[in-house]
Formats: C-alpha cells, structure tokens, sequence
C-alpha cells in the first residue's frame, strides 16, 4: 500500500476525501504491441526520472513518483493495462495548505505533457531500433529468389548456392 503526505493529511482530519481531488490520464496509447508491462513501467519510470520526479515506489504493475516545485506537490501513480500507460495524481497547494485554505489543485498541464511527450520520444526509439531488425528477416522465398539470381548471374559458385540454399531451409 502506498503511504504518502495525502493519506497523512486525511488520516490527520486536514483534508477530506472527497471526488475531485484525484486526476486521472492518459500517457501514452500506441505501444508496442511486443513492449510487455514491466518495460512499458520503464518508459514511463525513465521519462520521470528524465523530468526530476522522485520515484518513490512501485511493483510490478505500477511506478509511484513525486515532484515538490513552484509550491505544489504532486504525487503520481503509473500502470499500464491494454497496450496504455495510464496515471492517476494528486496535486496540493503548499501555499493554500500553510494559510489553512483547500489545498487540492490540478497538475500543470505541461507537467503531463512533458512525460507524454518523453514517453513518445522513447517508442519512437524502439520502433527505429527495431527497423533494421525486421528488414534484415527476409521471407525464405525472397531469400531464395535472391540466392538463384546471384547464381544464375554468376556471382557465386554451385557450392556457395547449395550452402546458402542449405542455411535457409533449415531456418523454416
């Protein structure tokens, strides 16, 4: 379970959990169909690391952070379900919470933007690292074809095509 200052101030009687004090989102949508949970929870680990957010938790399924900056706390709480990584925050007035006024704010937009936008930068980076991968894991037919014409045109021997020829049918 995670403990953190907005249960101590609920627990204390200084705030009340009431709907609207809580935000929840959308980070990133479009990952990768082969990127698992636990490097999903990277992505967004890094992106928050990358922007000064302390991580002070998580597991498996979730990475819990926060940040203290221009007189708000955040706390935020990332998981990832169905190909999505998703948050869930609570942001206070430091200020409206020491003159005794209702602490609850929004996150700044440019907060989650920023992390979005990190996020999307290191997919981005997974897709590019994967390009040449898939371009080399040519189809055995295409293969194969290729192989015949460099014999056909004289470029390698009968050995050199029935070895070549050998490696890709035992690849099938």
């Amino acid at each position: 379970m995670i403990r953190s200052w907005w249960f101590v101030l609920i627990a204390a009687g200084l705030v009340a959990p009431v709907a609207g004090q809580c935000s929840k989102g959308l980070l990133a949508e479009d990952i990768p169909a082969h990127v698992d949970g636990t490097k999903a929870l990277d992505l967004a680990r890094n992106a928050l690391l990358n922007r000064e957010w302390t991580v002070t938790g998580g597991d498996a399924r979730s990475v819990t952070a926060k940040i203290i900056s221009q007189n708000m706390e955040s706390q935020i709480v990332v998981t990832v379900a169905g190909g999505q990584i998703r948050y869930d925050e609570r942001t206070v007035s430091l200020d409206a919470m020491r003159h005794g006024q209702t602490p609850d704010i929004q996150i700044p937009a440019r907060w989650i933007n920023a992390l979005r936008a990190d996020i999307q930068d290191q997919v981005r980076s997974l897709r590019a690292a994967e390009a040449p991968a898939a371009a080399l894991k040519r189809a055995p037919a295409d293969r194969m074809a290729e192989l015949q014409r460099l014999r056909d045109a004289g470029h390698i021997t009968a050995e050199e095509f029935e070895r070549k020829r050998a490696e890709i049918l035992k690849d099938l």
